[in-house]
């Protein structure tokens, strides 16, 4: 009896320990992705524009570290669209995996983010992420083209719109430089130049990864001035000076007669009363 008893016991605590064990195994297990960095102009933490970034992180309730778990992220349009988003993955400075999400211009989708441990095939939560129209942030294009006319005249024609190309994998955009669509009177247009000073002709290409620049990368139309405008703008002020040279001559000589007028008439006054 008193056998029978304690191998009860034996097989109680087993299981208790047992259960107990699953318990802190699944808790361990437990991964959950959290949110790293997120784009200012972004909606709120599910709901970034076009042209923004979004950084999300693993966190494992373990007590081992997380960069044990050897995360995949998987990532699939709820929509059925061809992904279009880059990511970059990458550690944290607690050596947590985190991932770096990056939606191109023109592109609008609801996709989702699911975090796999290679290591038990432990999945986390479904991220869902929307990705809106970001013409009133960022604009429609990445790379945009300033005009950049001299103060004091008068501009024509629109923003060059040169086909961009998108490439998810390098996450790099590229165009073919387009040809000057702006006319000012009096300049002639000389070439592009972006921020850094670099010079672009047309017809040339442009390719810029958008992990070195800003949410847009900007142009600027370089100008000079016609030489012939300058004759045209000296001869005008040169015959302006003749111009008020004569009047103030005409001037002269008519005060010089009107004197002498005058003095003629006071000598014959003087004359007759004497």
């Amino acid at each position: 009896m008193k056998k029978s008893i304690t191998i009860l016991l034996f097989f109680l605590l087993i299981g208790i320990f047992s259960k107990s064990f699953h318990i802190v195994a699944s808790k361990a297990e437990k991964l959950e992705i959290k949110v790293a960095y997120i784009d200012e102009n972004s909606k709120d933490f599910h709901s970034i524009y076009w042209g923004s970034k979004i950084a999300l992180y693993v966190s494992a309730d373990s007590s081992l570290s997380d960069k044990d778990n050897n995360i995949q992220w998987n990532i699939t349009s709820e929509n059925k669209y061809p992904l279009e988003v880059y990511t970059k993955e990458y550690m944290t400075d607690l050596g947590q995996d985190a991932i770096q999400i990056y939606a191109p211009y023109g592109y609008c989708d609801n996709i989702q983010i699911q975090a796999v441990s290679t290591k038990n095939k432990t999945r986390s939560n479904i991220y869902k992420l929307n990705i809106s129209d970001g013409t009133e942030w960022n604009g429609k294009n990445f790379f945009t083209f300033d005009a950049n006319k001299p103060a004091d005249v008068d501009i024509e024609g629109k923003d060059p719109s040169p086909k961009e190309n998108w490439d998810s994998v390098t996450g790099k955009y590229s165009i073919t430089i387009p040809k000057n669509s702006y006319k000012i009177d009096g300049y002639t247009f000389q070439y592009w130049t972006d921020n850094e000073g670099k010079v672009y002709r047309p017809d040339e290409k442009l390719v810029v990864s958008v992990l070195n620049s800003p949410a847009y990368y900007e142009l600027h139309a370089v100008w000079e001035k016609d030489k012939t405008d300058i004759r045209k703008n000296s001869n005008t002020i040169y015959n302006t000076n003749n111009s008020m040279y004569i009047m103030m001559l005409i001037g002269a000589i008519s005060v010089l007669i009107l004197m002498c007028i005058i003095a003629v008439v006071g000598f014959k006054y003087r004359k007759k009363r004497f």
